[in-house]
């Protein structure tokens, strides 16, 4: 079982990810948070294995919310998801060791295979 929060400024963009990965018997969603402040809550109560991150956390930047999650202490991968990403983004990511990027617009089970794997 692959235990994951969902990291989104959106509450409709939060539910349709939750709606897509609970499709799975091999992934359970221990919750979402819409900023850095609210994951990092969030993360006092329990660790994912996973934390997929907006890029675009509306006044935040998930990738510095990346960072300040790593800061507190707390182990746990994270993916980003996004609907553009820059190339000087990308590469910022990849130096942060991130498990991957996928595209929001990418099919339901593009999703799923990224997380599974």
């Amino acid at each position: 079982m692959i235990h994951i929060m969902i990291l989104d400024d959106h509450p409709l963009v939060r539910q349709g990810i939750r709606t897509i990965v609970s499709s799975s018997p091999f992934i359970h969603v221990l919750g979402e948070a819409a900023n850095t402040k609210a994951a990092l809550q969030l993360l006092e109560q329990s660790t994912p294995d996973l934390v997929l991150v907006d890029l675009n956390l509306g006044s935040e930047n998930g990738l510095d919310a990346i960072q300040e999650v790593r800061r507190a202490g707390h182990n746990c991968k994270f993916m980003i998801l996004t609907s553009s990403i820059t190339r000087s983004e990308l590469l910022l990511a990849q130096s942060q060791q991130i498990e991957g990027i996928c595209l929001k617009e990418a099919f339901p089970e593009d999703l799923l295979y990224a997380i599974e794997v």
